[in-house]
């Protein structure tokens, strides 16, 4: 014990500050949630290796100010007896990367495709080392901030645009990629049936053959033309979904808007939010800050320009857009009593039909009961996306996996939950739960 306290005074007496060799940066410094892609922020070595104190590094770690101005570590990577230890506190959907096998390539860093909620605040980049004669180095960088920004109007408009530009611009490629395949298909069609007129001319059993094996391997071709999607199209007329951690469905000559809502639930008594486990919905989902309770649902919204055909009959709810419910679907809401001392409820981007308030949350929903969950439905299969439970059992989706979920909302206690009519997801009012059926390839 004397040897072990020793060791750590040592170390504490042998601690230095180095002189600033590594630069924390964040690109973009300003973000619009749900909006800026490819938000990262990295610590890194920007010194010179010969003029440098450090002979090894032990640590690197990102941190972040926490509300009572504290920081806490986000990220961090350290040596380890077998290599390198990569470890984080964030969400599955933040990638992190790092190395400190040699002073000049370390480096840490963090990646958000999109921005969200929990990539703003302050952080701070803490380094641990050592000298050639093993004395121990510790550098704190300068903290950095990333802000939220706030767009007038004009500036949203372009963002949008932008937006909408980049999507159709996938969309296109993809529409080259899926043509192209097409024509291949068409091309061995047009073949095959040169082949057959020649069979007409000659009826050799060996041509019958060499015909007959064509026909296997174009048989084949089709099969796995549409197990790629390429033929699939999301139903006709506006709606919104769930969005999962995977992003919005692909769709083929429509678009998806996206937006979130962000519901204050009870923070002046014990709490009771809870979300199923494995979640696979998009991030954050719950949140605590300075002791007030978040509840997020991030909607994908459909401009309505899909050439699919109508929703199939089954047991489902979906969203409704402005415009009312898809034909066949019948029209509810659930409305919630958000958290009623000093509310904060938010929304940002697009989303379902709806009443947004500080203080109180009414969504609208579509659904229906004309066919068996048992009965698979076709919907697109190449990306998961998230169905409501309606009549007890989950809709069966041909070639996808499905699972179940659910979101308990504790609202406020003053009781003011409700339902229009029958017309809404499966689950509970007086504490909101909603159960969710999870679609994946």
């Amino acid at each position: 014990m004397f040897r072990v306290c020793h060791s750590l005074l040592v170390a504490l007496c042998l601690l230095k500050h180095a002189r600033g060799d590594f630069v924390l940066s964040i690109n973009p410094s300003q973000v619009l949630i749900g909006i800026t892609e490819n938000v990262t922020i990295q610590c890194e070595f920007k010194g010179s290796v010969s003029a440098s104190e450090y002979d090894t590094i032990d640590r690197l770690r990102i941190l972040k100010e926490t509300a009572t101005h504290d920081y806490q570590i986000v990220t961090e990577v350290r040596k380890v007896d077998h290599g390198v230890d990569i470890s984080s506190s964030l969400s599955s959907s933040v990638k992190v990367h790092g190395n400190i096998s040699n002073v000049a390539s370390t480096f840490i860093t963090l990646s958000w495709s999109l921005a969200t909620s929990d990539v703003l605040g302050t952080y701070r980049c803490d380094i641990f080392g050592y000298k050639a004669n093993f004395d121990v180095l510790f550098e704190k960088t300068p903290v950095k901030v990333l802000q939220e920004i706030k767009p007038s109007v004009q500036e949203t408009i372009n963002l949008w645009k932008k937006q909408r530009g980049d999507i159709q611009q996938k969309i296109s490629a993809r529409r080259d990629y899926c043509d192209s395949l097409v024509a291949a298909v068409h091309a061995d069609i047009n073949a095959t049936v040169a082949d057959i007129e020649q069979l007409e001319r000659n009826q050799s059993n060996v041509f019958k053959d060499a015909l007959l094996q064509k026909v296997t391997m174009l048989s084949q071709k089709v099969a796995r033309l549409k197990d790629t999607g390429v033929f699939q199209y999301w139903p006709e007329g506006s709606y919104a979904l769930l969005t999962p951690n995977s992003g919005c469905p692909e769709n083929v000559g429509a678009l998806w808007a996206t937006g979130y809502r962000k519901l204050h639930t009870e923070s002046t008594d014990r709490n009771f939010d809870s979300i199923s486990t494995p979640s696979y919905l998009q991030s954050p989902s719950m949140e605590t800050v300075d002791r007030n309770n978040f509840m997020y649902q991030h909607f994908c919204v459909s401009s309505g320009r899909s050439r699919g055909p109508a929703w199939p009959r089954g047991s489902y709810c979906i969203n409704q857009a402005a415009n009312g419910c898809p034909s066949g679907l019948s029209s509810g809401y659930i409305s919630w009593q958000d958290e009623v001392t000093n509310s904060t409820s938010s929304s940002a981007g697009a989303l379902p039909r709806g009443d947004y308030r500080a203080n109180s949350t009414r969504i609208y929903y579509c659904c229906r009961a004309d066919g068996p969950a048992s009965h698979p439905i076709y919907l697109p299969t190449f990306k998961p996306f998230y169905l409501y439970r309606y009549n007890g059992t989950c809709q069966e989706v041909c070639g996808m996996k499905t699972s179940s979920g659910n979101m308990v909302f504790d609202t406020d206690n003053s009781h003011g939950d409700s339902y229009e009519n029958p017309f809404h997801p499966d689950g509970t009012i007086d504490n909101v739960r909603i159960e969710l059926c999870y679609y994946s390839p």
